[in-house]
């Protein structure tokens, strides 16, 4: 929008900017390329192996496979790759034991009544 302002109208960019009301530091940002992509998804993978280990834990293994990152770094997502993994193994169980509690609701079922 602020390249066709210019164009059209002939100015520079700073004013095509304050024009349109964006600081020229939006229009000039370029999104980079996320860095963290292959730690959260090894974060993950070993949240959900390791259900019981938190972020230290994490953070040594990474460290021990080769991973040359910040604790501080690894920390936010590791808590994350935690929470989604006990997340999903809280919402596994119930599905296995609402299954089984609610079979165990319906009449004459699992009480030994014979047919």
């Amino acid at each position: 929008m602020v390249a066709e302002v210019m164009a059209m109208h002939k100015l520079s960019q700073r004013r095509a900017c304050g024009l349109i009301g964006i600081t020229r530091r939006a229009y000039q940002f370029k999104v980079r390329a996320d860095r963290n992509l292959k730690l959260r998804k090894r974060l993950r993978e070993l949240a959900e192996e390791k259900r019981r280990w938190g972020c230290p834990l994490l953070y040594q293994s990474l460290k021990r496979e080769g991973f040359a990152v910040n604790h501080k770094r690894a920390a936010v997502p590791g808590r994350r790759a935690v929470a989604q993994a006990k997340a999903a193994a809280q919402e596994s169980e119930l599905c296995a034991s609402g299954a089984a509690a609610s079979r165990a609701r319906q009449p004459g079922v699992g009480v030994g009544l014979r047919a």
